[in-house]
């Protein structure tokens, strides 16, 4: 949701204000939303589930604790994706809602983390199997472990990195003032531009050539952007 934010944000801001909208393409399944006015997948307790989860595998699928993180982040992507079918006013809260759900997608986030471990180059690393280049050396000394070691690291790096800066964005999101927060909800909620400023009740040029600008402006004054553009074009 956040870096879907700040990519939409970022290039309708470099946009002409003349630009025909688009209509939005075809999909089976929309971008998982993490927070809105109902839930917050980076708040507390949301966090302490998915942190509690993640030690789960560890402890118990021996899990590398310095994968945490890394884990973290994919319940919280399971947890967006469940949170997706909750309905507000019912019986159950949202975390209500969540811890009954999310030790459910137990098994995937274990898949997931098993392809990311032990996918190298298009074929399975094993830690016990001979190095298929010299059956006397074991694929934990092997040239192509020792690559899959040092991509791992690098992965893990990166989600770290998106993890903080999705976390600045949320609390960079709480304290702003309205109504530049209400336009932020409704993108992040997977509104048109189109349908956005219908919802603001301005035209489209309008929100392009004077809101956009401004909620970047106080993105960038807030610190999320530093130097380069940190999002992934």
């Amino acid at each position: 949701m956040a870096e879907y934010l700040i990519d939409r944000a970022a290039k309708l801001a470099a946009s002409s204000t003349d630009q025909k909208p688009q209509a939005a393409p075809s999909q089976t399944r929309g971008p998982l939303v993490y927070l809105t006015e109902h839930y917050n997948c980076y708040d507390r307790e949301s966090t302490r589930l998915c942190r509690h989860l993640a030690n789960r595998l560890v402890k118990e699928r021996h899990a590398r604790p310095q994968d945490s993180d890394w884990l973290v982040d994919r319940f919280r992507d399971e947890l967006a994706a469940i949170m997706s079918a909750f309905v507000p006013g019912g019986s159950a809260n949202a975390h209500t809602f969540a811890n009954a759900r999310l030790p459910r997608r137990l098994n995937n986030v274990w898949e997931k983390y098993k392809s990311m471990c032990r996918h190298c180059g298009g074929r399975l690393v094993s830690m016990s199997a001979p190095s298929e280049a010299n059956p006397r050396v074991a694929v934990e000394d092997s040239a192509e472990f020792t690559a899959a070691l040092l991509q791992a690291e690098s992965d893990r790096q990166a989600e770290e990195a998106k993890r903080l800066r999705l976390e600045r964005m949320v609390r960079i999101l709480e304290d702003m003032p309205q109504p530049m927060r209400q336009i932020c909800q409704w993108i992040m909620e997977g509104n048109t531009l189109t349908r956005t400023a219908e919802l603001f009740g301005i035209t489209c040029p309008s929100l392009v050539k004077t809101w956009v600008p401004k909620i970047r402006a106080y993105f960038v004054e807030n610190g999320l952007f530093d130097g380069e553009d940190d999002y992934e074009r």
